[in-house]
């Protein structure tokens, strides 16, 4: 499940995605979202190619982890069963739900990883929510005050 279907690229650094949605559930992020009537929004002033910010998306949309994923490698086992596999497939995007005043804001000095940022999103169906800019994090001021601030800043070497 730790390939979710959205990315086409890898940054050199990206945060792992599955690892990204074990930090958001343990985050409250979930409870924030239901306390503010789904009126919410989130920034990451260091987003890097936007991992946190488009896991929350989908965490909060209730997209189910792979949903955009089209090839699984039990696709090929002997008892595998399609029309099983397309009920449940079709639960799962039953199950997804709008989120029109979720703001996902980012931030990064490095136009590259805010290019695969965006294209992600966009796979990802978060497009309308996501938006980015690109300078220093000491400089970021987003229209809108976050509600939620979330960042894997980065360390060491790249």
């Amino acid at each position: 499940l730790h390939k979710r279907g959205y990315r086409s690229k890898m940054h050199k650094a990206s945060l792992n995605e599955a690892a990204a949605a074990g930090l958001l559930m343990q985050s409250g992020l979930e409870d924030l979202f239901e306390a503010c009537d789904g009126e919410l929004t989130v920034a990451d002033p260091m987003c890097g190619s936007g991992t946190l910010l488009i896991e929350a998306g989908l965490l909060l949309s209730r997209t189910a982890p792979g949903l955009y994923r089209d090839d699984w490698p039990f696709f090929g086992w002997s008892d595998y069963d399609e029309g099983e596999w397309h009920t449940i497939l079709n639960r799962a995007e039953g199950e997804v739900c709008e989120t029109p005043r979720l703001q996902l804001l980012g931030n990064d000095l490095h136009a590259g990883a805010l290019a695969l940022a965006r294209a992600d999103a966009n796979e990802a169906g978060l497009r309308r929510a996501v938006a980015l800019s690109q300078g220093n994090c000491e400089d970021f001021k987003p229209a809108t005050k976050p509600d939620a601030v979330l960042t894997n800043p980065p360390w060491g070497q790249r």
